[in-house]
């Protein structure tokens, strides 16, 4: 998730600099991206969730036969990896749900734009560039809800990967996101 961020804030800061407008294909490919990173994520944790049950049966196993020092060591090994490997799914799960929430948001904002025809949009102006104009009633209270979180490089990179390559908003625009 790190990796992510930072390859985010570069992402971002290259589009900052650019005053290119993206186009439809961008927005496409960072679906297919998107869903790429969710399959990982869920195979990541599946993985993660049959090593924790197979800890779990070893120690069963051990736990009523403890006999000697050698054994009891092995046996609190074992016992803090269980632990350490917990926290990864726990951790895995949080990525994919995070992850996921944030693909049915793009996928949402994308459908809707595109049932409007409004994915063939023309180049902004920065005065025509107002949310409140080309968002439809549900979206507007969504981004209004993202300005209120204090979000994460991650959610940032999502969010203005939907905004520049959905709405084809220029810099002006992005900066007041």
């Amino acid at each position: 998730i790190t990796l992510i961020s930072n390859e985010a804030m570069e992402d971002r800061n290259k589009f900052l600099d650019s005053k290119k407008d993206l186009k439809l294909a961008t927005s496409e490919s960072a679906i297919s991206d998107l869903y790429s990173q969710v399959k990982k994520a869920v195979e990541e944790k599946e993985a993660l969730s049959l090593k924790v049950s197979e800890l779990s049966f070893a120690l069963k196993k051990k736990d009523s036969k403890l006999s000697n020092v050698q054994e009891k060591k092995e046996f609190e090994l074992a016992e803090a990896v269980k632990v350490t490997t917990m926290a990864k799914v726990k951790e895995y799960k949080h990525s994919f749900d995070f992850k996921k929430e944030m693909l049915e948001y793009y996928n949402n904002g994308f459908e809707d734009l595109k049932t409007r025809g409004m994915l063939a949009f023309p180049s902004l102006t920065s005065q025509e560039s107002n949310f409140r104009m080309i968002l439809p009633q549900s979206l507007r209270r969504k981004e209004r809800m993202k300005r209120r979180l204090v979000m994460r490089p991650l959610a940032q990179l999502l969010w203005i990967l939907k905004t520049r390559s959905i709405l084809g908003l220029r810099r002006k625009a992005i900066r007041r996101t």
